[in-house]
């Protein structure tokens, strides 16, 4: 039988780790708003969907401008590239980058 008390302690555990390695490794370098857009474009880049700055900025609940500010922090810290749609010339389409998705499966490790 399994203990639910013990359960959400070992939950409870798993995510205080992981918010302490998100302040330490994630928020010293970008906000919430940064965290949320990185998320994002994980999981578009991960269902092999793409997902371009429009696209991005209906997804959330921020304003556009915040997410502009925010997009050029991330390109600045190295975690997110844009290019050009090969279709559509006026759209830039948001990629995660490889440092990214390392230290994303290291902040995973918190959560396991």
């Amino acid at each position: 039988m399994v203990n639910h008390n013990d359960e959400l302690l070992r939950f409870a555990s798993k995510m205080l780790r992981a918010k302490n390695w998100e302040q330490s490794n994630l928020l010293q370098k970008t906000n919430e708003i940064g965290v949320i857009l990185l998320l994002t474009v994980i999981i578009a880049n991960r269902k092999d969907s793409e997902i371009n700055l429009k696209t991005l900025s209906q997804s959330v609940t921020f304003s556009q401008r915040s997410i502009a500010y925010t997009i050029k922090d991330l390109i600045s810290l190295g975690w997110i590239n844009l290019s050009q749609d090969a279709r559509d010339k006026r759209r830039q389409l948001i990629q995660a980058t490889p440092e990214l998705l390392n230290l994303i499966t290291e902040y995973k490790g918190h959560l396991d």
